[in-house]
């Protein structure tokens, strides 16, 4: 893996990474964490300002690209996989967190708008960025977006193609544009049985 920038910044620990695999840093004092067994394929971290936490925990298996941007946080469960790559970005004091044992497959999470929507009359920003918080064992299938400010609950599936802004209870199927709950009281298995 290849890092740049290290100098006032902090890795702990060391994934088995191919030599497509890279970290930049382009501030200081932000901190990465690698648990034991992390397998990273073609994966690209970025750390856009200072003060971010990146933490990985035990048995994950990712490919994509994870983004940090300013004092963002993003942790990522044990034995979490990415079967294609994916796009993760937390931003600007926000906190993005995936559960133990999800699967995901070429999906697309952020904590921020990236633009700001100004209001005329106050001259504020009511676009403001918002947590991610998604459970464990959650499936979300192909191509699906998660914006700001959504939960998704425990044993939940989302849907190929769904855009996912509101919460989602848990064991619920959804799907969508936008994302809504089709049916309660299920779960999955990763094995066709």
């Amino acid at each position: 893996m290849k890092i740049v920038n290290l100098e006032t910044n902090e890795v702990i620990g060391t994934p088995v990474a191919n030599d497509k695999c890279s970290l930049l840093f382009k501030g200081q004092n932000a901190k990465v964490v690698f648990g034991t067994n992390v397998k990273l394929t073609n994966v690209k971290i970025i750390f856009s300002g200072s003060n971010g936490t990146l933490i990985i925990e035990d048995g994950c298996q990712l490919i994509g690209d994870l983004r940090i941007v300013g004092t963002g946080t993003l942790i990522i469960g044990k034995r979490t996989k990415f079967n294609k790559p994916c796009w993760i970005q937390a931003s600007n004091g926000t906190s993005l967190k995936i559960g133990q044992k999800c699967l995901f497959a070429n999906v697309r999470i952020r904590t921020s708008d990236m633009h700001s929507i100004i209001d005329l009359t106050t001259n504020s920003r009511i676009n403001p960025d918002a947590d991610v918080v998604i459970g464990d064992r959650v499936w979300l299938a192909e191509n699906t977006n998660i914006y700001k400010g959504v939960s998704i609950g425990n044993g939940s599936i989302v849907g190929a193609g769904s855009i996912v802004t509101r919460s989602i209870p848990e064991n619920s199927l959804a799907a969508g544009v936008p994302a809504k709950v089709l049916k309660s009281n299920v779960s999955w298995d990763e094995k066709r049985l």
